[in-house]
Parts: structure tokens; sequence; C-alpha cells
């Protein structure tokens, strides 16, 4: 029988370190997934494109479901752990903050689709903007609680990965694995 890699998210609002763990735990030699999000939006930029969650909010999140799902099948089957810079519920806590609920096709991959931890990194002091992180302070720090409950909604346990000196984070997760 083919063992499956046991998936974990990492989640928060922007600027939590997601992506700087991810990092750290892929040069351990640990399969990673990277941010769907990021990938669309930089893509987008690079060749002028137009499927941004700032101008087509509906057509840019039927692609990153699609891409969610698509980076999460390329996990390695000879990984024992995969940890993944965002996950499916994540789009959840945007759904809950703009009011609006989740399309059918992000119900039915939560469902289906199942990880086996969510680890929330609280936000690092000093956010600022950039092209990519667009979202005011404000925002992210409602994404915060939103990321949180989201999950929690959806099923998961989440365990809060306080902010901490970044060797500190990384020992904290690997001890609750």
């Amino acid at each position: 029988m083919l063992k499956m890699a046991k998936k974990y998210v990492f989640t928060g609002s922007s600027y939590s370190g997601k992506t700087s763990t991810i990092n750290e735990f892929a040069r351990y030699g640990f399969a990673t997934v990277p941010e769907a999000a990021t990938i669309l939006i930089s893509e987008q930029l690079e060749r002028g494109g137009d499927i941004l969650p700032w101008i087509r909010f509906d057509d840019f999140l039927e692609v990153l479901i699609e891409k969610q799902l698509e980076l999460e099948t390329k996990i390695p089957a000879d990984s024992e752990i995969a940890f993944i810079d965002r996950g499916i519920g994540d789009e959840f806590a945007y759904f809950k903050y703009l009011g609006m609920e989740p399309p059918p096709a992000y119900v039915k991959a939560s469902r289906e689709h199942r990880y086996d931890g969510i680890f929330l990194l609280d936000t690092i002091p000093g956010y600022r903007q950039d092209k990519i992180r667009r979202e005011p302070l404000e925002m992210v720090q409602r994404l915060r609680v939103l990321h949180e409950e989201a999950y929690k909604e959806i099923g998961y346990d989440v365990t809060v990965v306080p902010f901490m000196p970044f060797a500190e984070r990384v020992n904290f997760i690997v001890d609750r694995l």
C-alpha cells in the first residue's frame, strides 16, 4: 500500500515568516510546497496578466484552487513529511473577511484534501506593504484571527506558533510534529 506523506500547513497573515520557515525545512531535506497565490500573482505581474485578486477576483480564485491542488500533488511519493506554505483553508479566512460564502470548489477540496496538522505563525513585528503584500496592517491583523477561526471551522486543531527567534520557531514546530 502506498504511504502518503504527512502534510503540515504553515498559515498566518502576511509577514508571519511562513515562507522563511518552509525554506528552512526544505534546507533540511523535507518536502515542501510553495505558496500558490504568490506564484500566481508573480506570474501574472511578470507577463502583464490581469488574473490578479485585485482585478479579477473570481477568476483568480478559480485558478488558485487548481494551482494549490496541483502543487500538493507534486509532493514526492517517498516523502514522510511535507510542509505546505498556506493550505486550502487559508482562503476560507479571506472569504470570511470579504463576507462571502466559499465557492463550491473550495468546500469540496477542503473535504477531500486533508492535512495532518496546521501551524499558525504569529505575525512578525514591522509589517510593510510591497508589490505582493498589498494588505493594510489592519487587514493583516484581522486575517491572523480569521485564519485560526477558518481552519477550526473546517475541522482542524490549530497550533499557534508565537513570534520568537527563528531557530526557536523551527524547534517549536519540530517538537509538535
